[in-house]
């Protein structure tokens, strides 16, 4: 249906725009994707036409999001680094590191700027920062070709080495709150995973009494790790979203949609950073 679609004339034309309709969609919505495409959300048997006037309807929405995307993609700091939802210096990754993740950093830098004859430095913060540096900057045209010719593997490499920082960030901060947590609820897991779903911050399987937490949540404030945690140790009990499953959550979470509030203040930052580091 998007090929055939009449959008307003002010819709942007570099923006990508994405229709899914199933027989489970109950209303008309639509997001933006961490790739920064507007997704559409359709009941199967909606119109061509209803979808037009969908997307004008909300054409202004549409078009302050993806101007803030813009804005957001333009003016990510190459000095800092994004964790738990606020900007921090380099320093504050100390703890997530050792030696061999410093020497692997160390060798992948080495291989990313084997056209450079500069020597990479063992010093931890100014490793770590040049390993962000080299993931947020964006390549220009005249140097694309170069990098899919030559860079592809090792700046792939580099993407795990930083996805690895951030899985150790959040497992260390997990494994300091999920005690307190499930001793106040009397919930305990026999596992925890982690994983790099984008819509999914959390999922339980209620049989294994196991729950998978996504990465994206390193990107997020402490008190939205809290939130999801709860939410997916209530579902030890109650594998649905009954009454009693949300009275559950409520004694132990006072603001249980304060995360939604958060990821709607945020999303452009967030989806680009999320885009960036995990996909």
């Amino acid at each position: 249906m998007s090929k055939s679609l009449r959008l307003p004339e002010n819709f942007p034309p570099n923006l990508t725009l994405k229709i899914v309709q199933k027989r489970n969609f109950r209303h008309l919505r639509m997001r933006f994707g961490c790739d920064s495409a507007l997704i559409v959300n359709l009941p199967r048997y909606t119109t061509q036409r209803v979808c037009e006037e969908f997307i004008q309807t909300n054409i202004q929405w549409i078009l302050t999001h993806f101007e803030r995307s813009k804005q957001e993609e333009a003016r990510i700091p190459l000095c800092q680094f994004y964790l738990f939802g606020q900007w921090v210096e380099f320093e504050t990754l100390q703890p997530y590191l050792d030696t061999g993740l410093e020497s692997n950093v160390q060798k992948a830098l080495q291989k990313w700027n084997c056209g450079h004859l500069q020597e990479i430095e063992r010093d931890s913060t100014n490793l770590v920062q040049r390993l962000w540096q080299a993931i947020m900057q964006e390549e220009s045209e005249s140097d694309l070709q170069d990098t899919i010719l030559k860079d592809i593997k090792s700046k792939a490499k580099l993407q795990s080495l930083l996805v690895a920082i951030y899985q150790r960030a959040l497992e260390s901060y997990v494994s300091l709150c999920i005690g307190e947590i499930s001793q106040k609820m009397q919930l305990f897991p026999h596992r925890i995973t982690y994983g790099r779903s984008y819509r999914q911050l959390g999922c339980c399987k209620t049989k294994e009494q196991s729950i998978r937490l996504s990465l994206r949540l390193a990107l997020m404030p402490q008190f939205c790790i809290h939130s999801v945690i709860i939410h997916e140790l209530a579902h030890l009990r109650y594998p649905n979203h009954q009454r009693d499953f949300w009275n559950l959550v409520r004694t132990f979470d006072s603001n249980p949609k304060g995360i939604n509030a958060w990821l709607r203040t945020n999303a452009s930052l967030n989806a680009q950073l999320y885009r960036r580091i995990f996909k």
